[in-house]
């Protein structure tokens, strides 16, 4: 294979770094999962191959093979109020440390707004959705929970059937945000 041809590519494959490295594909595959079999010499050859390549792993097909995306949704209005913008940023750090994707989908207050971002959540395959704003019709949190999609409602008052609800004490939570 012509290293040089592979890097003009868009994007390089496993089955890129397969040839270069003269291995299976499955073998680069054993070499990116953490536990798997795979020689010393194997893993040398991959990594050496995937570096001449500029391979990266990825994550959005490997999550499709594993039925879990790793994005979690922030369904959210009013990003601009401190207490919101604080909300966001301690959570979207809390997923990044947990090796989540955070996506942000911007709504209006209403209930509609909140159900057209679950019904794109739910197209990108999220793993989960946090609720920040709205509160979304029973019929889609039950089509959410029925493709295994978790949802965290916060600060909404009615319970939705298979989603967990987190009722925040507003104005101490506002005082900490300001304190840190």
């Amino acid at each position: 294979m012509d290293v040089t041809m592979a890097v003009d590519k868009a994007m390089i494959s496993a089955k890129d770094v397969a040839e270069l490295a003269g291995v299976s594909r499955s073998a680069v595959s054993r070499t990116y999962t953490p536990g798997a079999s795979v020689s010393a010499a194997t893993r040398e050859r991959v990594m050496w191959a995937a570096e001449q390549l500029g391979y990266h792993v990825n994550h959005l097909a490997r999550g499709l093979v594993r039925n879990r995306s790793g994005i979690v949704c922030l369904i959210v209005s009013e990003l601009a109020t401190p207490y919101r913008a604080s909300l966001v940023r301690l959570l979207t750090q809390h997923l990044q440390a947990a090796g989540k994707i955070a996506m942000l989908i911007n709504t209006d207050r209403s209930d509609d707004s909140v159900s057209q971002a679950l019904q794109q959540a739910i197209n990108f395959r999220a793993d989960a959705s946090f609720v920040l704003s709205g509160m979304p019709d029973s019929a889609i949190a039950r089509l959410c929970h029925r493709h295994g999609q978790r949802l965290v409602l916060i600060n909404r008052n009615d319970a939705l059937p298979g989603s967990l609800s987190i009722n925040l004490d507003n104005e101490e939570a506002a005082g900490a945000v300001m304190m840190a």
